[in-house]
């Protein structure tokens, strides 16, 4: 599955319009990277998050990683950025998605708001060349 493609099915997935969202690209030495940065969060409860735990792993992106700082934490109330990474092993590539969100409890309901997902493409062989 091609860059392209993968686009497409995140926007399917989170049933984006061209206008919800923007699309920065760039390159590293041994990565290309594109940011879908979304104008308005999208918000999931804890069965939407799972739903894109399973969406992901469809595509065969497997959890590797999570980044948690706790912002606020009241009575009733606590609130974190965060960001879980998935990757993909293609042999010469690893394909990386990373979910940048705000994740808010209160009261016993957790959601989730999603404001930036990041799909990354790190080439093995320039790395290795590197070292």
């Amino acid at each position: 599955m091609d860059e392209r493609q993968l686009i497409q099915e995140i926007k399917t997935f989170f049933y984006l319009d061209k206008g919800d969202f923007e699309i920065e690209k760039y390159e590293t030495e041994s990565s290309k990277i594109t940011e879908i940065k979304l104008k308005k969060d999208i918000e999931l409860d804890e069965e939407g998050y799972e739903k894109l735990y399973d969406f992901l792993e469809s595509l065969k992106f497997l959890p590797s990683d999570t980044w948690e700082n706790a912002v606020i934490q009241a009575w009733g109330y606590r609130s974190w950025v965060s960001t879980d990474t998935f990757k993909r092993d293609n042999g010469d590539e690893i394909d990386e998605i990373s979910v940048y969100y705000t994740k808010v409890w209160s009261n016993g309901d957790t959601k989730y708001f999603i404001d930036k997902i990041k799909i990354e493409k790190i080439n093995m062989e320039s790395i290795e060349e590197a070292v």
